[in-house]
């Protein structure tokens, strides 16, 4: 790369996951991780990952083969990040969320993503949180599969887990709000 360097720095919170093609150059390779210099949760991919190309941003133009510009999906939020992937391409990534001191998720079936209405606050209560997990079942597959995102997690010691049982599809793309207004909505089962 001519000693080029992106502006994001790594901390020791990285997770990665691949999305399978049917060959090597059509798999996509996911990794998600908390640049721990400016406190944010960033998110990058490559397709055809069988290159050893590098980070696109350094020439500024994205193509295959490289990795994609690196996307903040939340501000002062990353530490424990965990990403999975479901059986219909869908990504999904879990974090501490340090601003509002609980746990967030991402969901994603689109490359296009906004943090009002793609980032959730799954739980914020009797934290702090920490040694996050996720994990994704898949019942059918195309436009009608669901996945139920599952987040495992301790909550001041506690071990606690939260899961979408009424299922994302890829024409929703995503649930509803685990938690507003400083308490739990009802409509993901947190235990």
């Amino acid at each position: 790369d001519g000693g080029s360097a992106t502006p994001y720095k790594p901390g020791e919170y990285v997770d990665l996951a691949v999305i399978p093609g049917t060959t090597l150059e059509t798999d996509v390779v996911c990794v998600v991780w908390f640049d721990a210099t400016n406190n944010n949760l960033m998110y990058s991919y490559k397709k055809s990952p069988n290159t050893d190309n590098d980070a696109s941003e350094l020439t500024g133009n994205y193509t295959d083969g490289y990795w994609s510009n690196a996307t903040i999906l939340k501000k002062n939020c990353g530490e424990y990040c965990k990403i999975a992937t479901d059986a219909n391409g869908g990504v999904h990534i879990a974090a501490y969320d340090r601003a509002n001191k609980g746990v967030g998720y991402v969901p994603s079936y689109n490359s296009t993503y906004s943090e009002a209405t793609n980032y959730f606050l799954i739980d914020a209560v009797n934290g702090p949180y920490d040694e996050l997990g996720i994990d994704v079942a898949v019942d059918g597959t195309g436009n009608t599969g669901k996945s139920y995102p599952t987040i495992s997690y301790y909550a001041n010691g506690t071990p606690k887990m939260a899961t979408y049982s009424t299922g994302i599809t890829k024409t929703t793309g995503m649930p509803e709000a685990a938690w507003e207004s400083d308490s739990f909505t009802g409509k993901w089962d947190v235990c």
